[in-house]
């Protein structure tokens, strides 16, 4: 994670193939959002391709909102979809 001010952006989270849909990629964001909040950060920004539909539900899910759209992000035609999380909450609700 990068820490900008009062502003996080997430890097990268990845789970291995054989691991996903256990739950730990909401453990890992958990925890990125944990670090944002304790650091003060006022929101938490993250990048994800337009077509990773279980990532973007993911982010959704934990309060994310979509904010923009960059256009060939990743590589011609592979758009990334701009995602952002504020205000940060102040305690997480456990993943299930």
């Amino acid at each position: 994670m990068v820490y900008v001010g009062a502003e996080a952006d997430v890097q990268t989270i990845a789970v291995a193939t054989d691991a996903q849909g256990h739950g730990w990629g909401r453990v890992l964001l958990d925890v990125l959002i944990e670090d944002a909040r304790s650091c003060g950060c006022a929101q938490l920004m993250l990048e994800v391709r337009a077509d990773n539909e279980p990532a973007i539900a993911l982010y959704a899910h934990a309060g994310f909102e979509v904010i923009s759209t960059r256009r060939s992000y990743y590589g011609p035609g592979e758009d990334a979809v701009i995602m952002r999380l504020r205000p940060i909450p102040k305690m997480l609700v456990p993943a299930s």
